[in-house]
């Protein structure tokens, strides 16, 4: 059963908070529930440095908004997991759904927590047609 309260988001939810693109609405609108309260968003350590990363390839970042945008998303304060026994997990899921680890581990994080896990990215969501993922497009 999922906890309705909490849910995991993976990076392709928070890069949509800074570059304009499609679904940016409904991933603004997962991000001002959290900043009410009424959801708890959650996200494998690993979020931090793909959000980095994919806004420093970004052309219109320099590294002075890459350093901002850092800390503008530590100040929402997603709660972050570190790398503990949940994510041996990751492993084997990504193995069965052919995944990339890095996919897996906010998988296997939403699976050891017993919530949802929130995305935008469609390979993901098509690969994975289990209940606890939902692509953002169906908010």
């Amino acid at each position: 059963m999922e906890r309705e309260s909490l849910a995991v988001i993976d990076a392709s939810i928070v890069v949509k908070w800074f570059n304009i693109e499609e679904y940016s609405d409904n991933a603004e609108h997962i991000k001002e529930k959290h900043l009410k309260g009424e959801l708890t968003l959650i996200a494998p350590v690993l979020m931090v440095f793909e959000v980095l990363n994919a806004l420093r390839y970004n052309p219109e970042f320099g590294a002075r908004d890459v350093a901002e945008a850092l800390m503008d998303l530590l100040g929402i304060q997603i709660k972050l997991y570190p790398v503990e026994d949940w994510m041996s997990g990751s492993v084997s899921l990504a193995y069965d759904f052919g995944l990339t680890i890095y996919d897996a581990t906010y998988l296997a994080l939403a699976k050891h927590l017993g919530c949802v896990l929130y995305t935008a990215d469609e390979k993901l969501s098509d690969k994975v047609k289990v209940v606890n993922v939902k692509h953002i497009a169906t908010l």
